[in-house]
């Protein structure tokens, strides 16, 4: 038995047609009635029953700038809807004003009748489509700003966002702190180790960030063994605490090889502040580059701020 995924509403017909048009609804695999509503006037069309159906079923008696307006306005609750009207007789004004806001059909009952359920498998289809070309679309931009190693974003994303986030601080809507962070003796690691358990650490850290931090904030893996954490609309203060609790939530474990191998990891943070005087995204990088260097020079494993 096919299963009935997809919810139809049926508006503004009579009793009688609502009958007849359920159906043929019955008559199509794959759908399901959801909504009915019967109502002589649109004044009290019921857009809140929009959101969950995927195809409506509209009356298109009545004069044609209240269906215009009455498309327009289902178009702006919910872009991705199908529509197919129903009407009595010919009406190829309305039919080219209707195809303008992406109407399936204008169909003609009962001459059109049979036509319905054709109408609907079409909608279907076009569902189904669209929602395999979305699904493609996700995998894309999943290859084109995911780092592959730890799952976080590349550098490719962060130059993205931070060119909205500079424009958006340099506009006065906003701060944010950028963490550069560096993990301390990761080459002794690859050398000593291999580079599959430099990898797993790599992995492993990109794990251990998402945990301390919020699901708000952005991580990118920068490259190498560089990291770089995003976090918006902070206080100074603020921002140092989040660096503080990012080391500490790091130091403090221990990156299992196995059940007798361990390693201790140690990383170092630089922060710098960006706000209405941030000239450029290089400004930002460097400043908490140069940062994460000082605190490599006290000797790693802590945090170094950019004091403007």
């Amino acid at each position: 038995m096919t299963e009935k995924k997809y919810s139809i509403g049926i508006f503004g017909l009579s009793r009688d047609l609502t009958l007849e048009v359920t159906d043929v609804i019955n008559t199509v695999d794959s759908v399901t009635i959801g909504k009915f509503h019967i109502c002589e006037t649109w004044e009290r069309f019921p857009f809140e029953s929009l959101e969950d159906l995927k195809i409506v079923i509209l009356s298109a008696v009545g004069y044609i700038e209240s269906i215009v307006e009455l498309l327009a306005a289902i178009k702006k609750q919910n872009p991705n809807i199908e529509i197919i009207l129903i009407n009595f007789a010919p009406n190829y004004s309305l039919a080219i004003k209707a195809l303008r806001f992406g109407v399936r059909d204008l169909l003609q009952f009962p001459s059109e009748k049979e036509t319905l359920a054709e109408s609907i498998k079409k909608s279907i289809q076009f569902i189904e489509n669209s929602n395999h070309f979305n699904e493609h679309n996700d995998n894309l931009y999943s290859l084109v700003y995911t780092d592959d190693v730890t799952g976080l974003y590349n550098q490719r994303k962060l130059f993205i966002d931070l060119d909205q986030l500079v424009h958006r601080a340099n506009s006065g809507e906003g701060n944010f702190a950028l963490m550069f962070i560096d993990i301390d003796n990761f080459k002794s690691v690859n050398d000593n180790k291999g580079h599959i358990i430099g990898s797993l650490i790599l992995n492993y850290l990109a794990k251990e960030f998402r945990k301390i931090l919020r699901e708000t904030d952005l991580i990118y893996r920068y490259g190498g063994d560089e990291f770089i954490v995003i976090v918006e609309d902070v206080s100074f203060e603020t921002a140092k605490q989040i660096a503080g609790r990012i080391l500490s939530g790091i130091l403090k474990k221990n990156f299992h090889i196995d059940r007798e191998r361990k390693i201790q990891i140690s990383i170092s943070i630089g922060l710098s502040m960006a706000s209405s005087n941030t000239t450029s995204v290089k400004e930002i990088i460097e400043k908490a580059d140069q940062m994460m260097y000082e605190a490599k020079k006290k000797g790693k494993g802590t945090v170094c701020v950019w004091d403007d």
